[in-house]
């Protein structure tokens, strides 16, 4: 795919993609951490206190007097994390949905800008903006993204580069030292061992070369 190509709308804007760095999320990532699964603590005799990972029962635990009382506050706090791990899902989805809007796109053509007042006045009574990046992300949520959202998820696809962890950075790092390893190794041993050589200059009247013959 070529840098930073353009795309036409359904909404008849044009936009030019720019690809997100791997890392432009991790502040809006970082407010917004996912505390994990839910886990509840267990005194064993061998090891003391130990973590366990919640696995919800099936069927659910019913409240007392049906179930047991244990079961049931154990199950309501697992409900309460998984509830508190949803809002920062959506959280982070809406931040970072608004973060590429800004940050990925440059309107290229389209039936309006967003200094232009007449798309604003069909909503100003339903909003409050205050200040002119609140008023370009409004623009482009509700002009040159009105969209379906299939649409949608396949340009913001464009944007954003895959996530990039720790341990994936080792491994790439690790998979860039063999490489260079590799090549140091059959550097000076020639063709025959697949390693490299000087190029090869044609000239004029060589054939291949690309010059006149005589």
């Amino acid at each position: 795919m070529e840098p930073n190509p353009t795309y036409m709308l359904s909404s008849g804007y044009t936009v030019r993609v720019r690809t997100l760095g791997p890392f432009a999320l991790d502040p809006i990532r970082a407010r917004h951490q996912d505390p994990g699964p839910f886990t509840y603590k267990v005194e064993t005799a061998a090891e003391g206190v130990v973590d366990f990972v919640y696995d919800l029962p099936d069927p659910a635990p019913l409240p007392p007097p049906e179930g047991e009382q244990g079961e049931w506050e154990l199950y309501q706090a697992y409900r309460a994390h998984q509830r508190k791990r949803e809002q920062i899902a959506r959280e982070f989805e809406r931040e970072s949905t608004d973060f590429v809007m800004l940050n990925c796109f440059d309107i290229v053509d389209g039936p309006a800008t967003w200094q232009d007042d007449e798309w604003l006045e069909r909503i100003a009574p339903f909003v409050d903006i205050q200040g002119a990046g609140p008023r370009r992300l409004l623009f482009r949520k509700t002009q040159v993204f009105a969209v379906p959202f299939e649409e949608w998820a396949a340009i913001r696809q464009l944007c954003v580069a895959p996530e990039v962890d720790l341990e994936g950075i080792f491994n790439a790092l690790q998979n860039f030292r063999t490489d260079l390893g590799w090549r140091g190794s059959t550097r000076d041993m020639g063709p025959a061992a697949g390693g490299e050589t000087e190029p090869q200059h044609a000239g004029v009247g060589d054939p291949g070369g690309g010059g006149d013959a005589p």
